[in-house]
């Protein structure tokens, strides 16, 4: 946010009341704070881009999550947790990843922490007609990996074909809503209404 709000947020929290607009009377409010950043804070203050007076009002108690790469020990069961989740949500009778679907989410380095994950699930629950989710059901933007990946079957070659099919499959999941079937591609909607015409969808 901000300078010139965050100081309407610092005013707010020291005096514990606020005015709404058009109204002339301050409404008294009990709140508690939490904020969350990816950022760093100290470079923030350092570059003037936050308050330091707002920093240290809300400074009470500081926890830092480490990224998901960083505690790999939590990757299946938020794994898990989304698959069942989301194979309930579609209706599917999905039980589990195979282990080579374990190992290749363990490998990968996540670099959109856990809304990767979720996505990543949510895309392969999709995909996936079968009792088990398997590695080609995950779609990684960089997986790293010792494993020698199989080279690609000329099916696997035709990327409209494929393209065409994860958009039908993402339209009928969210009822045809572009806006949410976007969100879940990774894609813009425009991107997306693009597409929709060239496949005639």
């Amino acid at each position: 946010m901000d300078l010139a709000l965050q100081s309407r947020l610092l005013r707010t929290l020291e005096e514990r009341s606020v005015l709404r607009i058009g109204d002339n009377k301050e409404i008294a409010v009990d709140v508690r704070v939490l904020a969350a950043t990816n950022r760093d804070m100290h470079q923030e203050l350092t570059d003037g881009h936050f308050r330091p007076d707002l920093y240290y009002r809300l400074n009470t108690l500081t926890l830092e999550v480490p990224p998901l790469r960083e505690r790999r020990e939590d990757i299946l069961p938020i794994a898990r947790h989304y698959l069942v989740r989301y194979a309930l949500d579609m209706g599917k009778q999905i039980e589990a990843f195979t282990p080579k679907a374990e190992d290749g989410l363990q490998a990968y380095s996540f670099p959109g922490n856990i809304r990767e994950l979720r996505n990543i699930v949510e895309r392969a629950v999709i995909l996936c007609s079968h009792a088990q989710i398997d590695l080609e059901h995950l779609k990684f933007d960089d997986i790293s990996t010792n494993q020698t990946k199989p080279a690609p079957t000329d099916e696997s070659l035709n990327l409209a074909a494929n393209e065409e099919r994860l958009i039908t499959l993402a339209l009928e999941r969210v009822s045809k809503n572009q806006v949410k079937a976007a969100r879940l591609l990774g894609i813009s909607r425009d991107a997306l209404r693009r597409r929709v015409d060239r496949y005639n969808l």
